[in-house]
């Protein structure tokens, strides 16, 4: 019999699925921590008769297989009734059994009673949801504390936090004006059916206690309607220092920003200094060499050989086409000083224009994707770096690698693509590259074409590309 019952919740909760819409779906969903498909139900068990047959319910509980049949159906029975027109009933944790040869008699305290049995399941599960949330806020307050003394990270965890909660509290009220409509509808059928009750439904009636029930229900719905709006008010709370500790932020970053940007002019004003001190011993070192080389032209200096090889060549003297005269050495001298200067001017400028710089081109895409194809398409590339951001309503992923390839010439980038698994959106590429063989435009081309080789994206990917 126990597995029957089951099958039968089973394919009830599946029944009922298809009958539900997609808002009803996620009250349910927040009630039974995302497992509406299988919430627990209250079991209701009508018979005509029952075997064995003992003469009173109470020889039921005997400890021992009866008892253990039952509990099987309805877990653990916990109260018996014996009605005067022979008939029985029994109580357990999660359902009731009743045995009377005319059951029909029973049907609308049945109703009611299921109802208000199943009714008090769900409100055991939503306070406890509701434990779960206030759990949920002061991980929150943590988190916002943590992010004010360590981790400035957590600032966007907290506030995906406070906007989910925010959410559940939105659906909770909704619940609870469900819950005050659902208890009065049934109330007022209630009050008919008692007025002509007989005395064998009276019996029942009593047995479920049915009055107390209807005061359980509504009792817990102002209890929660309490709850809801504690837990409101401490999301305010948390929301207004979630605020606080971002401006607290906000102005450390932008102390930060104003030393940094102090530092930095510092910087360049040394480096100015340094670039002009380096100028001027340039400027120096060019006229010490002028004049040494004008000094060895004359024959003047101590180091110059040029007359014995220009007399052994045959050549007049250095001397001799050089005079060591005043007006000669500062002429020749301030010319050569120029010239070596221009040199080296010019040298600098060649060697800084042959410098390789570094490029780093980011690529905004926002266009879909194909999931299994990306899914294989990173697999297949050597990964060194992998980031995860949750967002209100995006799954951003990073995946960095250096794509080592022939197409590269040499020059391999490391490529980071950028996508949200929520939206399936491809949002932006990143190459960077230290020493570029290729254009900037090729390596676009060449990772876009690589992606849509790959079948990650369309062809009409290339008309959305823009480039940073």
């Amino acid at each position: 019999m126990s597995r029957i019952i089951a099958d039968i919740v089973d394919d009830s909760s599946n029944m009922m699925n298809t009958l539900l819409s997609n808002f009803q779906r996620r009250l349910l969903n927040l009630i039974y921590y995302g497992l509406a498909k299988v919430w627990n139900k209250f079991v209701f068990m009508v018979a005509g008769d029952i075997s064995p047959r003992k003469s009173r319910a109470e020889e039921y509980l005997d400890g021992e297989d009866l008892q253990n049949e039952i509990n099987q159906v309805i877990e653990c029975v916990y109260k018996v009734k014996n009605f005067k027109n022979g008939g029985m009933a029994f109580l357990g944790t999660n359902g009731a059994i009743v045995i009377s040869e005319k059951s029909s008699e029973y049907d609308e305290i049945l109703y009611v009673a299921s109802y208000l049995f199943g009714f008090d399941l769900l409100q055991r599960n939503l306070f406890s949801r509701l434990q779960m949330l206030y759990d949920t806020n002061q991980d929150t307050r943590r988190l916002i504390l943590q992010a004010s003394k360590l981790d400035p990270r957590a600032i966007d965890k907290t506030q995906s936090s406070l906007s989910e909660i925010s959410a559940n509290v939105v659906l909770m009220n909704e619940i609870i004006s469900y819950m005050h409509n659902s208890v009065a509808t049934v109330k007022k059928e209630w009050d008919e059916i008692r007025e002509k009750m007989s005395e064998t439904q009276r019996e029942l009636a009593e047995f479920f206690d049915i009055e107390n029930l209807f005061s359980t229900a509504e009792s817990r719905i102002k209890d929660v309607e309490l709850i809801v709006n504690g837990l409101q008010d401490e999301i305010r709370g948390l929301q207004r220092l979630a605020t606080v500790t971002s401006e607290r932020q906000m102005r450390k970053i932008y102390e930060t920003l104003q030393e940094n940007t102090r530092s930095m002019d510092e910087m360049i004003r040394a480096s100015q200094k340094t670039g002009s001190a380096v100028n001027f011993l340039q400027l120096i070192i060019a006229g010490s060499v002028a004049f040494t080389i004008v000094a060895i032209l004359s024959g003047q200096s101590p180091y110059s050989y040029l007359d014995p090889i220009m007399i052994f060549l045959g050549l007049p003297a250095a001397s001799q086409l050089f005079p060591f005269t005043i007006p000669n050495i500062l002429g020749y001298g301030i010319i050569v000083w120029v010239g070596i200067t221009l040199a080296f001017y010019f040298i600098a400028k060649y060697i800084e224009s042959r410098s390789i710089k570094s490029v780093r081109l980011r690529i905004r895409l926002n266009v879909p994707y194909n999931e299994d194809k990306l899914t294989n398409y990173i697999s297949s590339k050597p990964l060194f770096k992998h980031d995860d951001h949750f967002d209100y309503d995006q799954l951003l992923y990073k995946k960095s690698w250096i794509d080592k390839n022939e197409k590269w010439k040499g020059s391999d980038p490391m490529i980071t693509l950028t996508f949200d698994s929520s939206n399936n959106i491809l949002s932006q590429i990143q190459i960077e590259v230290d020493k570029p063989k290729l254009k900037a435009n090729s390596y676009v081309n060449l990772i876009i074409e690589e992606l849509v080789n790959a079948e990650v994206l369309d062809k009409e990917a290339k008309k959305s590309i823009k480039i940073d």
